[in-house]
């Protein structure tokens, strides 16, 4: 393991180092250990245990102990894909590689493992991952630096070499009790307060908190702990997903909190119904507006909202920094619990409320794709706690469709499916069957099961969408004409060219009554009405349409727009058609890098350019480089259909019939 050099620049995210870690020295000994040993297995490495065991703390001490034995070390919350992607881009922006932060999470993924496959001076920490098969996408094929999980599951066999985290010893409780306390107290209260506490570190560090912030005793603290333990016996314990007395450690914290700070505690109730890493600030202070009153006041500045936020730190519920808030994901379950079912439908509510009005997203503005995509977790997660508990509002409905939206536009078709429909069967039950919201979704549920290759099952979806529209608006608004392009391009994947022509040419005479020249949807409707002409072999009349739309959508779009790349891939298949496979190859080329910098490497669109190139050159000779590209485009239609899907089968039969 090569040490940091000092041109290095100090990259390093892990959070502040715990000045009150205690004992775990073997621990971290042999994690070192593993990592310089000659086992490649062994530069994987996964902590896993219960809940409030001290993984984290452990890889936070680990990172910050061996510091100067890497030239980078980043620190990477892992519950969710989008924050992983999200963090991903951040190290390559500091790496300086040649991609641009926030944007096209796959291909700086991709570049970003290839760029670490070739150095082995850098240690990945991925906290409070799931399974193994979440991060796979994310661990380099060839690990040369050193990679740490920390995770509740145990199953890491193949994947990282796993080592149990269990409780503290006594010895090392009582340590941490009197340093973090401050207090010397006598041996046998800090025996009876560490075995109350099932020397868990994480209610110990909560029993702390209390203890160093109000100045009182251990045996104070402790007779507290026994009175709650004894409400709970009395009105009899429930099966819980976390340790008895982590929850009752942090239920005293909560009541403290709750006399000392009410505005704050108040926001420990909201922040609990959103994922627990990286609560964005700016999206409370966007949301304001959504909360009660005293909470709304609160959280509309900086210096409030940090005023606020310093309380719940000062009592170890959350971690903060500069931009986002986290807490642990039991604090939000205790959090929950806790609540009586009006105070949780409140703040379910007013979560949802909060996300929704911060959601930007726009399907055809690239610049808005990243920040969404940093939204879902949390959006995700408030509408699932609102569906846990019977809500079902339209602010729920829409948010749902939201996700939907987005998961659609980053390539994730069979989630963007399973939150769509969800989101249609709450919109019927809402609004009753020909309610505009309902078609709102079935339009987006049609389009995702059309990218899925699944235009039969898409259809009655798109077709109650239009006549929902067009009995509600009327036949010129542009929202209807939208449909009727979506309508279109579904008629055309069933076979009915014709009537795909004709929904398109209805379409774009909507269009061009509402919009100027070269506006995206006028460009894009062009697009597939010169591909239907295509298709059905009226050629001079397909060129002179998509010509018009490419010049149209470079003007209104911009060149490096994804319409832009839709028009060039179809002009590729017009030349090709035309025997003009040297344009052909221009325009698929052209199309896949537009595509590649908006998508990714490895998405559909890009999937589909890859086809059309690997046929071409087979077809001129190279066989070696077509298949190469088949191979790409066969990986990718694996990946994002499956293996079964007729799209994957078609690819995999054309691969064995030359091999």
């Amino acid at each position: 393991m090569a040490s940091a050099d000092s041109s290095t620049p100090d990259i390093f995210n892990v959070p502040e180092r715990n000045s009150f870690f205690t004992g775990r020295d073997l621990i971290l000994h042999d994690i070192r250990d593993w990592f310089m040993s000659d086992s490649k297995r062994a530069h994987v490495q996964a902590l896993y245990g219960l809940g409030g065991i001290g993984k984290t703390q452990i890889a936070m001490e680990y990172a910050h102990r061996h510091h100067n034995d890497y030239a980078f070390v980043w620190w990477i919350p892992s519950e969710e894909r989008t924050p992983i992607e999200l963090l991903f881009a951040r190290l390559a922006s500091r790496l300086e590689l040649k991609v641009a932060e926030g944007k096209n999470l796959d291909t700086i993924r991709h570049v970003l493992r290839r760029q670490l496959s070739q150095r082995n001076d850098w240690l990945l920490i991925f906290d409070n991952a799931n399974t193994a098969e979440e991060l796979a996408d994310f661990i380099p094929k060839d690990v040369t630096g050193h990679i740490l999980i920390t995770s509740r599951s145990p199953d890491w066999d193949g994947v990282a070499h796993g080592i149990q985290i269990r409780e503290w010893e006594r010895t090392e409780s009582i340590k941490f009790l009197r340093a973090r306390t401050g207090r010397n107290e006598a041996d046998l209260m800090c025996f009876r307060l560490a075995q109350a506490l099932g020397d868990l570190p994480l209610a110990l560090e909560q029993a702390a908190a209390i203890i160093e912030q109000t100045k009182i005793s251990f045996s104070a603290y402790l007779k507290k702990f026994e009175t709650h333990w004894s409400e709970l016996l009395k009105r009899g314990r429930e099966e819980s997903a976390y340790p008895d007395s982590l929850a009752m450690a942090w239920e005293l914290s909560f009541r403290q909190v709750e006399a000392d700070a009410p505005d704050s505690a108040a926001l420990m109730n909201l922040c609990a119904y959103f994922a627990p890493e990286g609560i964005p600030k700016s999206m409370l202070a966007t949301g304001a507006t959504a909360l009660p009153s005293n909470l709304s006041l609160v959280v509309r500045t900086a210096m409030t909202l940090n005023e606020t936020i310093d309380a719940l730190r000062r009592y170890s519920l959350v971690e903060t920094d500069e931009k986002t808030i986290s807490l642990h994901r039991l604090v939000g379950a205790i959090v929950r619990d806790r609540l009586s079912a009006e105070e949780q439908n409140t703040w379910a509510t007013a979560a949802v409320r909060v996300v929704r009005r911060s959601f930007n997203f726009d399907s055809q503005d690239p610049s808005t794709w990243s920040d969404a995509a940093l939204m879902v977790p949390h959006a995700r997660a408030a509408a699932q706690h609102a569906r846990q508990l019977g809500i079902a509002t339209a602010d729920v409905i829409d948010l749902l469709n939201d996700v939907g939206r987005v998961l659609l536009k980053h390539g994730r078709f069979k989630d963007a499916q399973k939150v769509l429909e969800e989101a249609f069967g709450l919109a019927r039950e809402q609004f009753g069957p020909n309610h505009a919201t309902v078609a709102n979704v079935a339009n987006n549920l049609g389009r995702v099961l059309q990218r899925l290759g699944d235009p039969w099952s898409a259809r009655p979806y798109l077709e109650l969408a239009l006549g929902i529209d067009q009995e509600k608006y009327g036949d010129s608004d542009p929202h209807v004409a939208t449909v009727a392009n979506n309508y279109g391009l579904c008629l055309y994947a069933t076979g009915e060219l014709d009537s795909a022509q004709h929904h398109f040419e209805y379409a774009l005479s909507v269009f061009k009554l509402h919009y100027p020249d070269d506006h995206g949807k006028i460009a894009s409707v062009m697009n597939n009405l010169g591909f239907v002409m295509l298709n059905l072999n009226k050629l001079d009349e397909a060129r002179p349409m998509l010509e018009q739309a490419l010049a149209a959508a470079e003007s209104g779009c911009g060149p490096e727009h994804p319409t832009v790349a839709s028009i060039l891939h179809n002009l590729g298949s017009l030349s090709r058609r035309m025997g003009d496979n040297e344009s052909a190859r221009n325009y698929f080329r052209r199309a896949l890098v537009i595509d590649e910098t908006n998508y990714g490497p490895r998405h559909p669109e890009v999937a589909r350019h890859f086809v059309e190139l690997g046929q071409l050159m087979r077809e001129s000779g190279n066989e070696e480089m077509g298949r190469a590209h088949l191979e790409r485009a066969l990986e990718i239609a694996t990946e994002f259909y499956g293996d079964d899907h007729q799209h994957t089968k078609t690819l995999r039969d054309s691969l064995k019939a030359s091999a």
